[in-house]
């Protein structure tokens, strides 16, 4: 980056983001665009201001990222042009998809929901800028921790802060459906209790199913922000790996019976509920007969892995296979930070943390112990 720039104020942003809309992400090489184009500068996606769309499209694409996934993205993409095949389209069909997605023809929405998401996608272009100002003095303050290229070590660090938003509920869904599992071979063989009353909260097989379809929606959710902020791009540190993390994502979401337009429709309830809470959305699923439906389509393909122990068994179970690529998808990305953050803890490897089958193991040990004991002192 050269010189100092400063960020642009809101009504210079606002007014090239109202060209943008009028004219489409495919007419940018011929805008005027100073503001998001001093924006892309600051964030370090171009040297200079300039006219190339590319750094003003990444711009555009982080800003869409942090309205949330839901609805409202959506729409802010295709008014703009941004999803697949409809950079040229004109703005009377970009505007009708866009409000298709609310229920309301075009004419409606160009008045008032128009008005109110270009604003408010422009306060999150200026978010952008902010964001990278902040992130940039922190890295200065910390240049002494390590020699990297201060911009090159900011993009790795914005690459793999995407892929953890991904591997949180990826962990977490493989831990709930490895602990619905439990509980119903369990509860067949009665070796082990079927629930356990802990803190005054019971779960059951039906509540891990339920903690796993919320884990499973927020993965498609987070991987649906990936591919609005970074293209579906995964970068590492050799081709290989790349390669690995796509297949392995794909194999994520391959093993269910989900269709597209299923998964498209929770990942909106989920989106658009309280905080994205688990509560919130399993209400708002449960309230409708499509979510009831797609509740049950859920139970019924964890189910098909109940009493499937061996190794070969496993292999041809749907969830199972699930499970699988979940903890692979999290060893590609553990172990990939490590070779690319080598300034961060040179040559170390952290062992793997506690995984859940071994807590849920200790916790039935426990319980177990327990009533023994009470037994005992009968």
């Amino acid at each position: 980056m050269v010189g100092k720039i400063e960020i642009p104020s809101y009504e210079q942003v606002l007014v090239d983001l109202r060209l943008v809309v009028a004219h489409g992400v495919g007419a940018i090489r011929s805008l005027d665009l100073p503001a998001i184009h001093q924006i892309a500068t600051l964030a370090d996606l171009e040297d200079a201001p300039c006219r190339e769309p590319a750094p003003v499209i990444t711009v555009l694409r982080k800003a869409m990222a942090n309205l949330g996934g839901g609805t409202l993205q959506e729409q802010a993409e295709a008014l703009l042009g941004i999803g697949q095949g409809t950079a040229l389209w004109s703005l009377t069909k970009r505007r009708e998809a866009a409000a298709a997605l609310d229920l309301i023809v075009a004419d409606t929405f160009r008045k008032e929901p128009e008005r109110k998401l270009v604003a408010f996608l422009a306060e999150k272009i200026l978010e952008v800028a902010q964001e990278t100002t902040m992130r940039q003095a922190r890295l200065e303050m910390e240049q002494h921790r390590h020699p990297a290229d201060s911009r090159l070590a900011v993009q790795w660090v914005e690459r793999f802060e995407a892929y953890y938003r991904i591997w949180t509920p990826v962990y977490a869904l493989a831990a709930n459906l490895e602990a619905a599992l439990i509980v119903a071979n369990a509860a067949n063989d009665n070796t082990e209790p079927s629930s356990f009353d802990v803190l005054g909260s019971t779960m059951t097989f039906d509540d891990y199913v339920r903690h796993a379809l919320h884990r499973y929606v927020q993965y498609a959710l987070e991987l649906r922000r990936f591919v609005s902020s970074h293209g579906g791009h995964w970068i590492a540190s050799d081709a290989e790996t790349e390669y690995a993390i796509s297949d392995t994502i794909y194999r994520i979401g391959w093993h269910n019976s989900f269709t597209y337009d299923e998964e498209s429709w929770l990942r909106r309830q989920l989106a658009d509920s309280r905080h994205e809470e688990v509560e919130h959305f399993w209400n708002v699923v449960l309230a409708t007969t499509q979510g009831t439906m797609l509740r049950d389509k859920w139970r019924d393909y964890i189910s098909e892995g109940i009493g499937r122990t061996s190794d070969s068994d496993k292999q041809t179970s749907q969830v199972w296979l699930t499970i699988d690529a979940c903890h692979t998808y999290c060893d590609l990305i553990d172990n990939d930070w490590l070779k690319i953050a080598d300034w961060y803890r040179p040559g170390s490897k952290p062992a793997h943390a506690v995984n859940g089958e071994t807590l849920f193991d200790q916790l039935a040990q426990r319980i177990s112990d327990q009533r023994n004991n009470e037994n005992l002192d009968r």
